[in-house]
């Protein structure tokens, strides 16, 4: 998109476009324009658009007093800082202000640091603040260490913050294991076991064998990661065969990371062939049986393989048999689910009855 452009898209596709010369300097039917896109139930995008401080501190003032979009993705926009993140957190705090936004990125914005994350962990922990909040998105952003990662672990750890939240870490060259271990915190503290939903740390070359070995620690802590069902380590060049090896004493660890459904550690160059074998030996020896969905370097299980000569052809079908035995097992899974659900619904209806039959009788 071209610069000083916004774009607004209804859920439905429709898609409008305003340009500006910045929304500080906005005035009149511009301003408005702006102003209905972040009331609208519409996906609003700020991507190269030049936005500054003083345009965030604009766009904040509407969320303050409007009903703000589902989708707000304010990315490549490198004079915003922590002030104008400051701005924007300061807005979702306020009571009954952007009630329905589910989507927050502000990736690729280098003038981000871990002030500006310390503002966005202030809104994770204030209860009744952005409750919607499913998805944020702070990928690429190089300012970001693992001094801001432990400001978003310390906010999902506190009773009554965000929950069942994806996180999009990917791209941060500030991160480290050090960072890592903040976040496993969090997957392996009973109270924050909700806390997260997915969590993407692709492409952050920080991170080794160590901090992916205490990832693997917290998911086979007893009670921990309750809701987590999704894991990306792709691309991450200090990640070996022994990093994977401890993810697949985890898979085979029974209880372990039993709502995980995709695992990803791919385009992982220090990943052999022994490395994707050992993952596969976890995946088929344990009780995961939820994991429907495993990349690794020489196969991606969810369809097969795609250089099957590397780990031979008699691989194919144990892989087949792996994924289709998690597949039915989770089909069962929730089955008798449904069927408790109906045996509770048809117990409670019984109960209700009764009490009605007593009371006539009384």
């Amino acid at each position: 998109m071209a610069r000083n452009a916004l774009m607004a898209s209804s859920l439905s596709g429709e898609e409008r476009e305003a340009v500006w010369p910045g929304l500080a300097a906005m005035t009149g039917s511009k301003l408005d324009t702006v102003a209905r896109a972040l009331r609208g139930n519409v996906r609003v995008i700020f991507r190269l658009s030049g936005l500054t401080d003083a345009d965030m501190a604009v766009i904040a003032a509407i969320m303050r007093r409007d009903t703000c979009a589902r989708e707000l993705e304010i990315e490549q926009n490198p004079d915003i800082t922590d002030v104008g993140v400051g701005h924007l957190a300061d807005a979702l705090r306020t009571p009954g202000a952007a009630t329905a936004l589910r989507l927050l990125s502000l990736a690729n914005n280098h003038g981000i640091t871990d002030v500006g994350i310390g503002h966005l962990a202030d809104v994770l922990r204030t209860p009744g603040a952005a409750t919607a909040l499913q998805v944020l998105s702070l990928g690429s952003n190089p300012g970001i260490t693992d001094v801001g990662i432990g400001h978003l672990a310390d906010a999902l750890r506190t009773p009554g913050a965000a929950t069942a939240l994806s996180l999009n870490l990917d791209n941060n060259p500030g991160i480290t294991d050090v960072g890592v271990h903040h976040l496993a915190d969090v997957l392996r503290t009973p109270d924050a076991a909700g806390a997260l939903k997915r969590l993407s740390l692709s492409r952050n070359r920080g991170i080794t064998d160590v901090g992916v070995g205490d990832i693997a620690d917290a998911l086979r802590t007893p009670g921990a990661a309750s809701t987590l069902d999704s894991m990306s380590l792709w691309g991450n060049s200090g990640i070996t065969d022994v990093g994977v090896g401890h993810l697949a004493d985890m898979l085979r660890t029974p209880g372990a990371a039993r709502t995980l459904t995709h695992l990803n550690v791919d385009n992982c160059p220090a990943i052999t062939e022994a490395g994707a074998q050992a993952l596969l030996d976890g995946a088929e020896e344990g009780t995961c049986y939820t994991l429907t969905k495993l990349g690794c370097n020489f196969a991606c299980f969810a369809s097969l393989l795609y250089r099957p000569e590397r780990l031979g052809v008699a691989t194919i079908p144990r892989l087949d048999a792996i994924m289709r035995r998690n597949a039915a097992a989770s089909r069962a899974l929730q089955a008798a689910r449904a069927r408790e659900r109906v045996l509770l619904a048809h117990w409670a209806a019984e109960r209700a009855r009764r009490v009605r039959r007593e009371a006539v009788v009384e």
